[in-house]
């Protein structure tokens, strides 16, 4: 008997601790429930595109610098955040396709400014693509990716659907007036509306001898001397960074971006998400992205200029690279050897091709490190 009560007291104590540290199991998920939403101003927005929310329709009377293309994106805000608006120069909705090599021009490109979306709420945004100055290049079977929030400069829960695509067919014989040569000539020398470019692997500069890359895999230049010498009248209002990392990569969670010292910034300029910096900035590198590998080259990675500028400008333009990176219990801060960078500026939609106005490389030319981060790049000379 006394044996039968010491299991039962024992099953007793058993069963009550069981109910204890059940109540607690579910008081502690409910407490992790609640502290895994953000509270208050910390609520992010959450920007989605799929391939069924985009409707495109071709304008058949286009001529040269006239729309060609129109999409209808619908974009939705699936956070618990409302998403402030996002302008085309911070990169709010693009559309653009890489054109074949030896066409008029690389990429053939549209933008337009992203409103605010409440939480839960959508929006329908209409992108107009302007007619490239030749119907043949414009003629065929396209396929536009088309970025929402393209430069980062809404934080937000995540920014895996903020891209999509869709297949647009361009009869042959369509928009016949673009091949007029004077309206394309005077659309070439104009400065167009400021759109964005996603960051894109690039073969358009070759690795210096001193690179870790092999020769047997040393890529050939993709744009000619000519044409990145190619003045534009008005100025550009883009401008776009190649670079190559050397023997030490640039890891998938540190950031990099470039500022600009002597560039008149005003603070209503501002961004949400923008770098950390009291200069006007852009991103060349987020900590949402792939590390950049040894030897690998990254870019055009696209930065939209505050206001015009012309060549000579650039030229006198100090421009800084900055290193962000992130220490923790398991990993050391990271370091960066960056090979070579190439800087060219243009205008979205032109057919003139960017034009070169820094070009430094070394074995490295910089390591930026912890104790190191920034660097004054310009200060190099240049090979353009």
């Amino acid at each position: 008997m006394r044996c039968w009560f010491a299991r039962e007291a024992t099953c007793r104590v058993t069963v009550a601790w069981l109910l204890v540290l059940a109540l607690a199991c579910s008081a502690d998920a409910a407490s992790n429930a609640t502290s895994s939403q953000p509270s208050g101003t910390s609520l992010l927005p959450d920007l989605i595109v799929t391939n069924s929310a985009i409707t495109y329709s071709l304008n058949k009377g286009c001529s040269a610098g006239g729309v060609a293309l129109t999409f209808h994106i619908t974009v939705r805000n699936m956070g618990p955040g409302d998403s402030p608006p996002v302008s085309e120069l911070q990169g709010g909705v693009l559309a653009q396709t890489n054109l074949p090599p030896g066409a008029v021009v690389s990429t053939w490109a549209g933008a337009a400014s992203l409103p605010a979306i409440p939480s839960k709420g959508s929006t329908t945004v209409v992108v107009d693509v302007k007619a490239l100055g030749s119907a043949k290049a414009m003629a065929g079977s396209h396929v536009f990716d088309i970025l929402v929030n393209n430069n980062g400069a809404v934080k937000e829960l995540s920014h895996n659907y903020n891209r999509a695509q869709v297949a647009v067919a361009v009869p042959v014989g369509f928009c016949q007036n673009a091949n007029a040569p004077k309206a394309e000539a005077e659309r070439a020398l104009s400065p167009t509306p400021r759109g964005s470019y996603s960051v894109t692997e690039s073969t358009s500069v070759p690795m210096p001898a001193s690179s870790s890359q092999s020769a047997g895999t040393a890529v050939t230049q993709k744009r000619t001397q000519e044409s990145f010498l190619r003045p534009v009248v008005g100025g550009y209002s883009y401008i776009e960074f190649t670079i190559v990392t050397g023997s030490d990569d640039l890891r998938g969670d540190s950031e990099a971006y470039a500022s600009f010292p002597t560039i008149p910034f005003s603070k209503d300029m501002a961004c949400v998400g923008c770098p950390p910096d009291s200069n006007y900035s852009c991103w060349l590198k987020m900590s949402t992205g792939d590390s950049w590998d040894n030897g690998s080259r990254k870019g055009p990675v696209p930065c939209a200029l505050p206001k015009a500028m012309t060549l000579t400008q650039l030229q006198q333009t100090r421009i800084d690279i900055h290193l962000l990176s992130r220490s923790s219990s398991w990993e050391t801060p990271d370091n960066w050897n960056i090979e070579q960078i190439t800087i060219g500026a243009y205008n979205p939609g032109s057919n003139v091709e960017p034009a070169c106005f820094f070009n430094a490389s070394g074995d490295p030319l910089v390591r930026l490190k912890q104790s190191n981060p920034d660097v004054e790049i310009t200060i190099y000379p240049s090979q353009c």
